[in-house]
């Protein structure tokens, strides 16, 4: 307990995530031991409980978390970097499945490995409500420049969208799924142009025009 105390002069969260990180991406979820996570930094394995008290789940969490901070706000940059909306909307995504893909590939995660860290059970549920907001954001930027049709609520078109490319993007970058690239996107250039098309405002005619 006492060596778990003096952790905070010796040890702090990113040495921690940084080691785990790499054990993650070798062996898995639930193949990874915190003992040799620990023996790796040279510390007791209760040093690690006393930056994560809950132990291995808390520190995939914590670093899962880590790496969704750093990816939306890549995502919001490439967005606010085109003057286009419809090319934003492009943008968030391909990006997404750039870093996720750069991220796999630095780490060496195999598809098996993928594939159970993308089933371990955690809250992904502020990620997913802060990507919402960002295609939100794209969404009413089309509509303000006349690029897109209002659809409201706004937030369930964002919620479908997402919905719609979350697995393909995914899967395609984790390496579970083909993914034959075209445009920086694992999508046939059908299915965004549909999308695209989708979004566009109705045609006017005659008596409405």
């Amino acid at each position: 307990m006492s060596q778990a105390r003096s952790a905070p002069r010796t040890l702090d969260r990113d040495q921690i995530l940084a080691v785990a990180v790499a054990h993650f991406a070798r062996f898995g979820f639930r193949k990874t031991s915190l003992t040799e996570v620990a023996g790796q930094l040279g510390v007791v394995k209760g040093a690690l409980y006393y930056h994560f008290p809950g132990g291995k789940l808390e520190i995939f969490d914590a670093a899962v978390s880590q790496v969704e901070t750093e990816l939306l706000e890549e995502m919001r940059k490439s967005a606010e970097a085109e003057t286009d909306p419809r090319r934003a909307l492009r943008a968030l995504f391909a990006t997404k499945f750039s870093c996720i893909r750069r991220r796999v590939g630095a780490h060496g995660v195999s598809p098996g490995v993928a594939r159970e860290l993308a089933a371990v059970p955690r809250d992904a549920q502020p990620f997913q409500l802060s990507e919402r907001r960002l295609i939100e954001d794209v969404l009413a930027r089309g509509e303000r420049e006349g690029k897109f049709r209002k659809l409201r609520p706004r937030g369930a078109a964002a919620a479908a969208i997402q919905g719609m490319l979350r697995e393909p993007i995914v899967g395609a970058a984790l390496g579970t799924e083909p993914a034959p690239l075209r445009d920086g996107l694992p999508l046939h250039p059908c299915y965004f142009e549909i999308l695209i098309e989708g979004l566009a405002p109705a045609p006017t005619t005659g008596e409405n025009a």
